[in-house]
């Protein structure tokens, strides 16, 4: 089952890195494919506007949020997606992240 809310994880990603009316947005990930980020780049008033729109972490079988400047939050598209919300720590909101499981050893 984890491997399939990676899948729907990265179902959504796609979804959410869908480029604005005015720019660009990209789906970038770490080597080790467990940290990604949705890069939006646009213009507003012929000035260039560059952030991170949405920062996601695979750990430990559980999806961590840290960062998300969308006005449909993330997490909601993963519910809807099926991915159950204890599965989903929303680092930016304040939600403690768990230990991991290979230093709790």
């Amino acid at each position: 089952m984890d491997q399939s809310i990676k899948t729907l994880m990265m179902q959504e990603l796609h979804l959410y890195s869908r480029d604005p009316i005015n720019g660009r947005s990209y789906l970038t990930t770490t080597p080790n494919s467990d940290v990604y980020a949705v890069i939006g780049i646009a213009r507003l008033d012929n000035k260039p506007i560059v952030g991170a729109d949405l920062v996601v972490e695979w750990h430990d079988e559980m999806i961590i949020v840290h960062h998300d400047s969308y006005s449909i939050p993330f997490y909601e598209s993963l519910v809807d997606a099926g991915i159950p919300r204890e599965r989903i720590i929303l680092a930016y909101a304040g939600e403690t992240i768990p230990e991991s499981k290979s230093t709790q050893e």
